[in-house]
């Protein structure tokens, strides 16, 4: 079968999940750690056959159990919206669960670093199809707009809230009405219905990176 020879197996256990892609992301494969070498040379005995890895090749530690899940809004102008989630872990996965209330948008860009430079310069929906570009990648930026139950008989709210990004470069983007140096996106709330200016609503954002800063600065 073959082990996976690498620099160290510190934070490998058994039983943990690896992925093992290629440099130029030709080649991606899955295996559980069977055993772990406990002297040099370091290696890692898997689930399955091994085929040969080219140099330079990258291997990620899922962790013993990896979950993966996907989250969406639900609901529409005739019903009730909320945050859902839907697991993913089999070829045919149950149906969502709503997890939250009164969540009426979920917006999602890649964080991307185009110039190397270790910033993000520019935020897009595109999905990587390779390794250089998934290189690119350094985080995920979400922002979720709650609205609150009650109705009100007055208009609540003038216009949809603007998400302001910074001054990175983004995809469907503008230059804020408050702050010309950063980007804005506006968050259309018209899809909860045409009375939603009758509620209250409260934007929240959070950038998620995908990059371990230890590693980066070694």
């Amino acid at each position: 079968n073959g082990k996976l020879i690498v620099p160290s197996t510190l934070g490998i256990e058994a039983g943990d999940w690896l992925i093992v892609s290629t440099p130029t992301g030709s080649q991606c494969d899955a295996f559980q750690a069977q055993a772990l070498a406990t002297a040099e040379p370091w290696g890692i005995t898997p689930s399955g056959s091994v085929p040969a890895y080219t140099a330079g090749s990258l291997l990620s530690n899922m962790g013993a159990a990896p979950v993966r899940r996907r989250w969406s809004v639900s609901g529409s102008a005739a019903s009730a919206f909320a945050l859902q989630m839907t697991a993913l872990a089999t070829a045919s996965p149950a149906a969502g669960s709503d997890a939250y209330p009164e969540i009426v948008l979920l917006r999602a860009f890649y964080a991307k670093d185009t110039d190397a430079d270790g910033a993000i310069d520019t935020y897009d929906t595109a999905t990587p199809t390779d390794r250089a570009g998934w290189s690119q990648v350094i985080g995920l930026r979400l922002a979720l707009v709650v609205r609150s139950p009650q109705w009100s008989k007055e208009e609540a709210t003038a216009s949809a809230p603007r998400w302001n990004l910074g001054s990175a470069t983004v995809a469907g983007g503008a230059a804020c009405p408050d702050d010309a140096g950063s980007q804005c996106i506006a968050l259309g709330l018209t899809h909860t219905g045409t009375d939603w200016k009758h509620y209250r609503y409260r934007m929240y954002e959070s950038l998620i990176p995908l990059r371990n800063l230890l590693w980066n600065a070694g």
